[in-house]
């Protein structure tokens, strides 16, 4: 015996000894790991990416949604998928002890200012107008499960009531799905890794070590966002994933003592015009909304409620196949489909209220809100059909749903179009009027009286949504925009300097106060203030790219100018403002026959872009070329019949050859283009016309520029007043 305890005694010194250094390398690299972390820390390098943010006001601590935590999700600025101001909300600290505090969860589906989860707002506060009802939507286009898992976690630290769900359009193609870099390695797809890599992506050395690139979602292609539905989702690993993410979320919202309301998800079943009536299922595994029936039966109903979205839309269509009638494209609603899903979401969550205890709800009515109430109180009209469509037509669809919009927006235009913007500001108007304490109804009043050019009524609105909500960031900065638009640049450029001392990741206020630098001609403030949004923000906004271009050819610095230009002519291939912004420096080294080589050139190698074309046209113009010119314009002019200074400059090329017919003609094309930015040249067509004899039409176009306050010169009056129709003159 007393020979096993030496043996044993001998091998436990020995290990000690061997297991010691080991211990004291594991130590020290943690404490060096450590010591950089808090060194990077201090130094102020990299940012948080919790969910939350802390921002103080007087009196009150709010906590902010940090847009670092969905930016790190992405590959692309999170501004190219989204409206920032849409989702930008702050929660008091303190509870107000009689609200009712919500948190939304999911995708673009339940994203914006019209969705279901604002009508169902809308219905609430409408039922119970006693209660202070508090709504924050944590729902981002393109995020999946993975992403509101982390969200859910940080709302459930601020005294939530209820959380509702409607998520997993984007299990198949959003971040760390199967899709991404992660979900191609068996082995490290697993949730206790994603989790690991969201929870350490905060830690300054890990920033440090990733550096600025590819983020773990890749951008989709058509044939991805055809698959953008629940049926589709065939991963397994990808369901079985978002069912661990759907019982965390639960878990959170049940320890925080809230409710949990998770809906089915539901789809066109008409996509193309082709009606499914089953569509694909995932093989050997329950599929999305299969998952979702099951999380709740795991649960006590009172606790977890189902809201059967997929079953209220089919019920409300023809068939049971919901079409388009109820959305827009694959997954995403209308106005008549979101109000549809609000109303089961209204049918679940009323009697979850009731019976809660705290906060005291009286009974609410069966039935709430009718859908024109809800349209009225959010400022769904033709208006904002209309300016939605707009944007949507430039996004990606499929060919049958982008045709079913441009359908739409054609049939509204002659409601609308002449003066839609004019139009939706007083909408929004109508809709604060009605719910004076909405932020998100404030903020697009003034967005809206600022895109109808009304900045003179956008200034006192901004400084009513500033005073209400004291730490919003879309508020800060909308005061200085409306600010800037009434040329109060004093007053503007304080009040971007004071949303940058809050907010200094606002790059939507770094990018407005660079360009407003640029209007005072402190260049060197510009071109700081634009590089720092294009290497901090969007390396591929193109406008921003030529500001910086503009403030280093000021500052004297061409060559970084030009390389600036060719960079905005990379990101948008013909991205015309660039193309003339380049010419300008181009002028200063060349001749203009050098210049019409260079644009030749470029020309010959990508002959569909206008833009090319139309600057071969200004150098061949400045070359005494006037022949070629008007060919190269035409060209330019057939590529692109939507920019109005291509025919406006053709005209005044075909004004000089003598050709006053084809310059008049050309002219009134540019004014029918864009009769607001094209205005001007109503002077220059009525010199045209006058010339020709077409004494009639000078008249008109001189009324024109009397409507629409371009000024006339008095001798041009003068001749226009004793001119007599000549003979043969086209009047």
């Amino acid at each position: 015996m007393s020979g096993c305890r030496r043996l044993f005694s001998a091998l436990c010194i020995r290990t000690r000894k061997a297991l010691l250094p080991a211990a004291v390398t594991l130590i020290g690299t943690f404490l060096l790991l450590g010591a950089a972390e808090l060194a990077f820390r201090a130094s102020g390098y990299g940012h948080s990416t919790k969910f939350f943010m802390n921002r103080n006001t007087v009196g009150s601590e709010y906590k902010v949604t940090n847009r670092a935590f969905y930016q790190q999700f992405s590959g692309l600025p999170i501004d190219r998928i989204m409206t920032w101001d849409d989702l930008d909300f702050q929660v008091p600290v303190k509870k107000d002890p009689g609200a009712f505090r919500v948190f939304v969860f999911g995708s673009s589906a339940i994203y914006g200012p019209h969705t279901s989860s604002r009508i169902l707002e809308t219905m609430l506060r409408q039922a119970a107008p006693e209660v202070p009802w508090e709504f924050y939507s944590a729902a981002c286009p393109g995020m999946n499960s993975n992403t509101m898992w982390a969200a859910a976690r940080a709302c459930a630290q601020m005294q939530p009531d209820l959380f509702l769900v409607y998520m997993g359009n984007n299990e198949a193609v959003g971040p760390y799905g199967p899709t991404t870099a992660l979900g191609s390695h068996p082995l490290l797809w697993q949730m206790p890794v994603i989790h690991s890599l969201i929870c350490m992506s905060d830690l300054r050395l890990v920033q440090w070590v990733s550096g600025s690139g590819p983020k773990p979602w890749l951008v989709p292609d058509k044939t991805a966002i055809a698959l953008m539905t629940p049926g589709p989702t065939q991963n397994i690993t990808a369901l079985s994933h978002y069912e661990s993410n759907l019982e965390s979320l639960c878990r959170a919202g049940l320890s925080a003592r809230a409710r949990v309301v998770l809906c089915t998800l539901t789809g066109n079943r008409r996509l193309g015009g082709i009606p499914n009536p089953q569509p694909p299922q995932a093989k050997s595994a329950p599929g999305i909304n299969n998952t979702v029936r099951r999380v709740v039966a795991r649960h006590n109903s009172e606790e977890v409620a189902l809201c059967d979205v997929e079953a209220a839309i089919a019920a409300a269509s023809p068939d049971g196949l919901p079409g388009y009638d109820y959305f827009c494209d694959n997954v995403h609603f209308n106005f008549d489909g979101n109000y549809v899903v609000a109303r089961a979401m209204y049918d679940t969550v009323r009697p979850i209220v009731g019976a809660m205890k705290t906060p005291a709800v009286p009974a609410m009515p069966e039935v709430p809100a009718v859908r024109e109430e809800c349209a009225q109180r959010l400022a769904w009209t033709p208006a904002a059909e209309y300016d939605l469509l707009e944007n949507q037509m430039r996004a990606r669809f499929d060919d049958y749903s982008a045709q079913h919009m441009r359908a739409r927006h054609d049939a509204l235009a002659p409601q609308v179009a002449a003066d839609w913007k004019q139009r939706l500001a007083e909408d929004w108007r109508t809709a604060v009027q009605l719910s004076p304490g909405d932020r998100l109804l404030r903020q697009k009043l003034v967005r809206s009286l600022l895109d109808a050019n009304r900045p003179a009524e956008a200034v006192p609105e901004a400084r009513k949504l500033r005073d209400q909500f004291p730490v919003s960031r879309a508020g800060m900065r909308l005061l200085a925009e409306a600010l800037q638009a009434t040329s109060d640049c004093s007053a503007a450029e304080k009040a971007y300097r004071e949303l940058l001392a809050v907010y200094p990741d606002d790059p939507d206020g770094i990018r407005e106060l660079a360009a407003l630098c640029a209007d005072q001609k402190n260049w060197a403030e510009a071109e700081r203030l634009y590089r720092n949004y294009v290497t901090g923000y969007d390396p591929m906004d193109a406008n921003a790219l030529c500001g910086l271009a503009r403030a280093l050819a000021a500052l004297n610095r061409p060559d970084d100018a030009e390389r600036a230009c060719r960079a905005a002519m990379e990101r948008v291939p013909g991205f015309a403002p660039a193309c003339r912004e380049l010419d300008t420096l181009l002028a200063a080294r060349m001749s203009p026959e050098q210049r019409a080589a260079f644009w030749r050139g470029l020309a010959d190698k990508q002959p569909e872009l206008a833009s090319l074309k139309f600057q071969l046209g200004e150098a061949l113009t400045a070359a005494g070329n006037g022949k070629e010119a008007v060919q190269a314009y035409t060209e330019a002019e057939q590529r692109d019949p939507h920019d109005h200074v291509i025919p406006l400059q053709l005209g005044r090329t075909l004004e000089k050859a003598g050709d006053h017919a084809g310059a008049a003609a050309a002219l009134r094309r540019a004014l029918s283009v864009s009769p607001q930015f094209a205005g001007y040249a109503r002077v220059e067509l009525v010199e045209i016309l006058l010339a020709m004899g077409d004494a009639q039409g000078a008249r008109e176009e001189l009324r024109h520029c009397k409507e629409t306050g371009v000024a006339v010169p008095d001798a041009l009056a003068a001749r226009l007043n004793g001119a007599p129709a000549l003979p043969g003159a086209v009047n």
